[in-house]
């Protein structure tokens, strides 16, 4: 992973939302769909290196690394079950055997355009 400062992460944050924002849904439904996945990722990470005032992502314990997982960025921020719930595991369709989508493999479904429905809520 690339070491990046506090400040870049909420640049991120701020530029991913406003790119969201810019483009036409229906056209780009697939790419405002990743941008505002990974606006999350940088918010969600951003406020964790300001609560525990890390200055760069080098800074950040790898326990503490979050990754792609949205649900367990939030959960460190102690954001409330309504929040984090959210964030549901997802049934693929379209696909051969049966896979599921959940808060850290978001980005992936999305990056790729596979098309999922919500399954169930995600287990607390």
């Amino acid at each position: 992973m690339l070491n990046a400062s506090h400040r870049e992460m909420k640049n991120a944050f701020d530029s991913h939302g406003k790119g969201v924002a810019a483009l036409d849904s229906t056209a780009h439904e697939r790419v405002q769909s990743l941008l505002l996945c990974y606006a999350v990722e940088c918010g969600i990470k951003a406020c964790l290196m300001k609560e525990r005032k890390y200055l760069d992502t080098d800074s950040v314990p790898e326990e503490e690394r979050i990754g792609h997982d949205l649900r367990r960025g939030l959960e460190m921020l102690k954001a409330s079950h309504e929040v984090v719930g959210l964030l549901r595991t997802n049934a693929l369709t379209d696909q051969p055997k049966p896979q599921n989508v959940d808060s850290a493999t978001l980005h992936q479904a999305y990056r790729y355009g596979i098309k999922f429905q919500n399954a169930k809520a995600a287990p607390d």
